[in-house]
């Protein structure tokens, strides 16, 4: 069950949250991550298993305990405003195979304005971070550095 859940998890994290797994490759390892995150579960799979639960449903169970941290993710959140409202871009990314590494770099810009509007799955559609974010990938893409004053004024007393 943990080699496949290590799987589940490595699947999951590879299409949601890349940052994470190129993070730790920097640091740990990803494999190593993967494994900690999975024994984390401290038993859990084996217990459902003893108790007869069936396997699929063991396995659903300890994912979402697995990924509720990772949610919502970013990189989709930035993916998603990227083909929406960047759309030339999005698609030029896409062509060139660079999208990923573009949105991985973006992700360093917004992080701490995630961060200050406690990006969560209660406030994922919030027009205040969609448009905080516009405004910071609008100034990535010419080069310039983030604004601080007018994510100020978007994000109120938020820290940046």
């Amino acid at each position: 069950m943990e080699t496949v859940l290590i799987a589940k998890l490595h699947e999951y994290l590879t299409q949601n949250n890349p940052e994470i797994l190129i993070s730790h490759n920097h640091k740990e390892g990803a494999t190593e991550y993967l494994k900690k995150k999975v024994e984390s579960l401290d038993g859990l799979p084996r217990q459902l298993l003893e108790e007869g639960t069936p396997a699929y449903i063991v396995e659903e169970i300890c994912m979402d305990e697995l990924i509720k941290e990772f949610r919502p993710s970013r990189y989709n959140y930035m993916l998603s405003v990227l083909e929406d409202d960047f759309n030339s871009e999005y698609l030029q990314w896409q062509q060139s195979g660079i999208l990923t590494d573009e949105i991985l770099k973006l992700l360093g810009s917004c992080n701490p304005i995630f961060d200050a509007l406690g990006f969560s799955e209660d406030n994922e559609d919030d027009r205040k971070t969609r448009y905080a974010i516009i405004r910071t990938i609008q100034l990535h893409l010419v080069g310039a550095a983030v604004d601080r004053e007018y994510l100020t004024n978007i994000l109120g007393s938020a820290e940046i």
